[in-house]
């Protein structure tokens, strides 16, 4: 197994179901990640000290399902969570080629997903 790339923390494991919606997102795109729970307000100084080290573990992206500093959010539950893992892979994909071709086939995947469905629609509509 490869160093995770991505860390997905949130304030309190009532999130954890939410959260791992990002990883499987991640898992998709085969990026390697880590989940944990930590608050920046309960534990300041544990936030801290996990945000000083990132960096030199080999992060490149954070999601964080509460709170913190304005960042690029995405919207809340499970499709919120998804997206989320999603945009790390976007963040991700500027440097790694691979990456990058597996968003690329994912989003055509979508709208192939979109033009079935509008074609179903259609057809629905002219019997």
């Amino acid at each position: 197994m490869s160093k995770p790339v991505v860390s997905i923390v949130m304030g309190s494991d009532s999130d954890l179901e939410i959260m791992r919606e990002t990883g499987k997102a991640l898992e998709e795109f085969g990026i390697e990640y880590e989940i944990d729970v930590t608050s920046a307000h309960r534990s300041p100084d544990r936030t801290a000290d996990f945000a000083r080290k990132a960096a030199g573990r080999g992060i490149r992206v954070i999601v964080a399902g509460a709170g913190g500093i304005p960042v690029a959010t995405v919207a809340i539950g499970k499709p919120g969570a998804t997206n989320a893992g999603i945009l790390a892979a976007q963040m991700i994909g500027l440097a790694d080629n691979a990456i990058a071709k597996k968003l690329d086939a994912h989003k055509e995947k979508l709208a192939r997903g979109v033009e079935e469905k509008s074609q179903k629609l259609k057809a629905s509509q002219h019997p």
